[in-house]
């Protein structure tokens, strides 16, 4: 296998990867200890709080294979995510005019 199918192939194991994480398909933990010899990779550096553009990444990835229910899912978590960041900034704001 030449180098260039090396990298597509850790690409897709770090995609498959992060869409299980993202998902909860699979733990961060669990997927650390079940890693066969491809390795525990992840297309994002802060494996517990990827960014949205992170996120985007795996979005794309899955819509360049036309896999649009992943994609769909993907995008729910991550209006989820949005929306929550809003609620803590929100609640944020008001404890910190309660002190």
């Amino acid at each position: 296998m030449n180098q260039y199918q090396n990298d597509l192939e850790m690409l897709d194991v770090s995609m498959h990867n992060a869409y299980r994480v993202l998902t909860n398909k699979i733990s961060i933990k669990r997927l650390i200890n079940s890693s066969d010899d491809q390795g525990m990779w992840l297309p994002y550096a802060d494996i517990f709080n990827p960014s949205n553009k992170d996120i985007d990444s795996v979005i794309e990835y899955y819509c360049d294979l036309e896999e649009y229910e992943k994609c769909a899912e993907l995008v729910k978590i991550k209006e989820y995510r949005k929306t929550q960041a809003k609620i803590n900034r929100i609640n944020n704001s008001k404890l910190g005019g309660i002190r």
